[in-house]
């Protein structure tokens, strides 16, 4: 817990004291909220905190962690860009109910002047569960400067339209509900701030 507290003081230490606009880093801590109809499904929060650095030679390297209350990762890796695809690979550790893996992370990004791709997968060794691979992915569509509408869709939790609008410059809030829910959550709000 000490970690993810050290890494999100560092996350807003960057975005208060940065001037750069064209910095090779990037930085961001997302932090969600996840809500049930179900009454028995108690609700989640969540803490994601990523740090990438990329050279000019648009090649780079990134650092990423999550945490909930039963779950956390990291992960270290590189990334490159392709005719506009950002592309990363990554392995880190995971621990869920005491028991730690190898996690292996590839991941796609795409930002055009209206659209904008996620997809983030990671590798779940089937020595820890039958199911191989946890993915989250989001097509987004700019309607505005402020504002962007999408879907969503989180292995495990749902399918859903997603919701977004930008507070300032470095700040997001967005709102996902899940149309096809796994019965674990029907509506995930996260805030999100970007350096």
């Amino acid at each position: 817990m000490q970690f993810f507290i050290l890494c999100s003081l560092l996350v807003f230490s960057q975005l208060i004291f940065s001037a750069e606009d064209d910095s090779p880093w990037y930085v961001e801590d997302q932090i969600g909220f996840y809500q049930s109809r179900n009454s028995s499904v108690d609700s989640l929060f969540t803490n994601e905190v990523t740090i990438q650095y990329t050279n000019n030679s648009d090649n780079g390297v990134y650092f990423s962690s999550y945490y909930d209350k039963d779950f956390w990762n990291y992960l270290v890796g590189g990334t490159t860009i392709l005719n506009g695809f950002e592309l990363g690979l990554g392995l880190g550790q995971s621990d869920y109910s005491d028991k730690r893996w190898l996690t292996i992370n590839p991941w796609l990004y795409y930002e055009g002047e209206e659209t904008t791709i996620d997809i983030y997968i990671e590798y779940i060794p089937e020595e820890h569960g039958g199911d191989k691979l946890f993915y989250r992915t989001s097509l987004n569509y700019r309607v505005s400067e402020v504002a962007y509408t999408g879907i969503y869709s989180e292995r495990w939790i749902g399918t859903g339209p997603l919701f977004g609008f930008a507070l300032s410059e470095h700040i997001e809030v967005e709102t996902i509900i899940f149309a096809y829910d796994r019965g674990f959550s029907s509506l995930l709000f996260r805030m999100r701030a970007i350096y």
